[in-house]
């Protein structure tokens, strides 16, 4: 008698969901990661300007070159802030993602638990059996010698 678990196909339908949570809990990471990465250049960038500024009026500076760097600030300051809600956006993303992933394998763990239940139920009944049947021709054989 061979082992078939009643609850395959199910199983199967739930590993592939894990799959592919996994594969979108990746894809929303590296996305976040991409996003995280944009905002620590544009901060950056923002430093360095605010550190080219400073040395600037140390030295003096022309009035045209602190209207373009207050502009140049100005756009930064926007970038970055679009970049952090972007991030953040990103992020939660991400771990609505992880929260699914986590849920799923939770659902293959208990399938894989009830498949070793089960699987431990059928093992235990084949040695029962097989006890039976040599119990049998146990009685067998020595009903014979008796005989």
């Amino acid at each position: 008698m061979t082992f078939t678990f009643s609850l395959r196909k199910v199983q199967e339908i739930k590993e592939n969901e894990r799959a592919d949570a996994a594969a979108a809990f990746a894809r929303a990471a590296d996305h976040f990661e991409e996003c995280g990465s944009r905002l620590f250049e544009s901060l950056k960038r923002k430093e360095v300007l605010t550190d080219k500024q400073n040395v600037s009026l140390t030295g003096g500076i022309r009035a045209e070159d602190l209207v373009q760097f207050r502009q140049e600030m100005d756009y930064l300051e926007k970038m970055i802030a679009t970049l952090q809600r972007e991030t953040q956006h990103a992020r939660r993303h991400m771990q609505e993602k992880e929260k699914v992933l986590q849920q799923l394998s939770q659902d293959v763990r208990k399938f894989d638990v009830l498949f070793k239940k089960e699987l431990d139920r059928f093992q235990l009944e084949e040695k029962r059996l097989e006890r039976l049947n040599m119990d049998e021709i146990s009685m067998r054989q020595f009903s014979r010698k008796m005989s």
